[in-house]
């Protein structure tokens, strides 16, 4: 009982009002002031042995609680953003007991009774997902073999299912310079890749950092599952932070989702949750088990997940879409690494910080390489011919805006112009415009920086005469299939 009541102490403090840009600050001194900012009481706390005074201390920082374990708190989850929400029944797990599967369990999920130990942790796969048994069904659908795409359920379909679609979460990240809003769905189906899609439906990613909490939650003093934790978090942050939109979903958990793309509409099914309802489960969850990492683990084990995100790094180092990737995951990592209320800064703390500094220092071309390697190969099988004259005016124009590479061609997507005409009668043409290319070649490699070319016309509208046109557009270099394939 008396741990139950520590516990829900954590978890209270962990729902204290936060803004998205300031939670580890106000987190770390809440979880510091419960555990006496010590790195001996915070390891009292993971031991076990936390004196009373500790248990108080912990107590005194939260809200009181009604009688069924509930709460209604402001919750800041955006900068001028509050949502009120109301979370219970959080004190039912117990984050230092080793659970046995149910009878349930192990009619319905055959790794329920599985006594193998998977690398990196240490519990048992049936301990693992008895204890998923437990989670708080508000961010954690239950039962948990009913919802396996939230859960890592230790068999090749969910590892498969898993990889995939945060991969595909990641993806969509890294091109956020070019497409500033997406929309991307996922069938409950599809998790059995047996091309049924009549059931709920969840976007890319979203339920894959839950199953990355939950697995953390279910053995949480494993390296394994804190680096897991930190690659969760690292979504969650980046998203609160505004470094890229979310995904966007329309419509609500009541009404059919229909999805629409020039001019093609197909209903595609029910969402389960809103928008808002998925932030609300990451964003709880998340603080939830920041609480548990300081409160709960030893910090020789956060410093080992610190280290495997550092050994990933380096080891890809010939694949600039993995180590933008893990330098992303270093930086949301690194907060947390510092924070711990046991990290006394010795030991390998000083190798392993030159070794961050070191990755951190270049992070701007990294991030630039890695969305470079995410970006498809223009191809050039639809181009057309000009006369040199017009040609050689457009390469001027492309010099201008772009003074620092060598054009070896100018490329023209349009075989004329297209047309923009007044409104009024009798509707004359104001202007026109083309699109073009403008080819070169960096580090080895060949980039194609494509335009508008805009042309207005001069004076009277009865002339034919056009200005010489300016080049409009973003211009970012994308790979280009050069020279041609013949």
């Amino acid at each position: 009982m008396e741990m139950k009541k520590l516990f829900l102490g954590l978890s209270l403090v962990l729902l204290v009002p936060v803004g998205a840009n300031a939670q580890f600050g106000k987190l770390k001194k809440a979880v510091k002031g419960a555990v006496k900012g010590t790195a001996t009481e915070a390891s009292k706390s993971v031991s076990g042995n936390s004196s009373s005074s500790s248990n108080t201390a912990a107590a005194s920082a939260v809200q009181k609680v009604d009688d069924k374990n509930a709460m209604t708190k402001t919750y800041n989850i955006m900068p001028g953003t509050d949502r009120t929400v109301k979370v219970g029944g959080m004190s039912k797990f117990d984050i230092d007991k080793v659970y046995e599967p149910s009878a349930a369990a192990k009619s319905n999920d055959p790794k329920a009774s599985d006594t193998t130990t998977p690398n990196g942790y240490n519990r048992t796969v049936a301990q693992i997902h008895a204890a998923y048994e437990h989670l708080n069904p508000e961010w954690f659908p239950q039962p948990y073999y009913d919802y396996p795409m939230f859960y890592y359920m230790d068999d090749e379909q969910s590892t498969k299912f898993q990889w995939k679609t945060m991969g595909y979460l990641m993806n969509k990240i890294m091109e956020q310079h070019w497409d500033k809003e997406y929309r991307n769905f996922f069938y409950f189906g599809n998790y059995k890749d047996d091309n049924v899609h009549d059931g709920p439906i969840v976007p890319h990613g979203y339920p894959s950092i839950q199953a990355k909490f939950a697995r953390f939650l279910a053995d949480p003093q494993s390296y394994a599952a804190v680096a897991g934790m930190l690659e969760a978090h690292f979504y969650v942050r980046d998203r609160q932070k505004g470094y890229y939109d979310g995904v966007h979903l329309p419509g609500n958990s009541d009404s059919k989702v229909i999805y629409k793309k020039e001019g093609f509409a197909r209903e595609l099914g029910t969402m389960n949750f809103t928008k808002g309802e998925w932030e609300k489960m990451q964003d709880e969850a998340d603080l939830f088990c920041i609480g548990v990492l300081y409160q709960k683990v030893p910090f020789p084990i956060l410093e080992r997940a610190f280290k495997v995100k550092l050994v990933h790094f380096e080891k890809y180092a010939d694949n600039d879409y993995m180590k933008a990737m893990y330098c992303m995951q270093l930086e949301a990592a690194k907060e947390i690494y510092d924070g711990h209320p046991g990290n006394t800064k010795s030991g390998e703390h000083e190798s392993l910080m030159q070794r961050y500094n070191a990755i951190v220092s270049q992070k701007e071309a990294l991030y630039a390489a890695g969305k470079m390697a995410m970006m498809p190969v223009v191809k050039l099988d639809n181009t057309y011919k000009k006369d040199a004259t017009f040609k050689k005016q457009v390469l001027e124009m492309g010099k201008k805006k772009l003074p620092n590479v060598n054009i070896e061609e100018v490329v023209f997507f349009n075989e004329d112009w297209d047309l923009f005409k007044s409104s009024e009668w009798p509707y004359p043409v104001t202007q026109r415009s083309q699109n073009v290319g403008f080819i070169y070649k960096k580090d080895g490699t060949y980039y194609i920086s494509r335009y508008t070319l805009q042309q207005f016309r001069k004076g009277d509208m009865g002339s034919n005469v056009f200005e010489k046109g300016s080049l409009m557009g973003e211009g970012e270099p994308r790979k280009v299939e050069y020279p041609r394939k013949k």
